[in-house]
């Protein structure tokens, strides 16, 4: 989720950052929810565009008659649940959906940082922290290794402190919310990034210690800068 500007409307133009009211961003970044289909690859994106019939096949989408209908396909849509936040569920269409990017926008002051702190915080409880060193697994966790990845809130306008302060107040407790105090947006992407493929590493046993997020929180979009300006 990216908290943006305001006055910028629908869509991913109010990722621009400029002027107007502040605002947020929130991405869930697990694509392997979808059973090992990328909704977000390279199909109709950096290659061009793609027909829908093609991407209805890759999905294992057949008609049957005049229906569309599965077929065995790999692609399945599981979408992150807030727990305990019923309303906030049914504005994301039944949850988050993995990959997607969500922007949220607002008057200064409304709590579009504390309903964002709030969210990070519930989505977190559903982590599960890797095993210390001479711990196994759980059983819950014997059968893929690593369970749900943390949440990563990432502030451009306030320090840890701060955030902790707030999230003490809301009764947030877990080490599985982790926070990053930043604004450079590719030194943020990198870190994402590194952290999918130690992922990779450990999933198929052979080293690394971290794990992708599930979720990405920036506060707020605005703050962020890049090389590409």
């Amino acid at each position: 989720v990216f908290k943006g500007n305001g006055n910028n409307g629908v869509g991913h133009g109010g990722a621009s950052g400029q002027g107007g009211k502040p605002s947020s961003w929130l991405t869930g970044i697990d694509d392997a929810s979808y059973g090992g289909f990328n909704p977000a690859g390279s199909m109709g994106s950096m290659n061009g565009p793609i027909s829908i019939s093609d991407v209805y096949n890759q999905m294992g989408v057949k008609k049957i008659g005049e229906d569309l209908d599965f077929e065995g396909g790999s692609f399945r849509e599981v979408r992150l649940d807030i727990p305990d936040d019923e309303e906030l569920n049914n504005v994301f269409g039944g949850g988050i959906m993995p990959g997607s990017l969500t922007l949220l926008g607002g008057d200064p002051g409304v709590g579009k940082s504390t309903l964002l702190l709030q969210t990070a915080g519930s989505i977190a409880s559903l982590s599960t922290p890797l095993p210390k060193i001479g711990h196994g697994l759980d059983d819950a966790d014997s059968g893929n290794g690593i369970g749900q990845g943390p949440v990563l809130y990432v502030s451009g306008e306030e320090n840890a402190v701060q955030i902790a302060s707030r999230a003490m107040r809301l009764g947030i407790d877990g080490s599985e919310l982790l926070l990053l105090c930043e604004t450079d947006a590719d030194y943020i992407a990198e870190m994402v990034v590194s952290s999918c493929d130690e992922y990779s590493m450990n999933s198929s046993g052979s080293g690394g210690s971290s794990r992708q997020p599930s979720l990405l929180i920036i506060d707020s979009i605005q703050t962020m800068v890049c090389d590409d300006g």
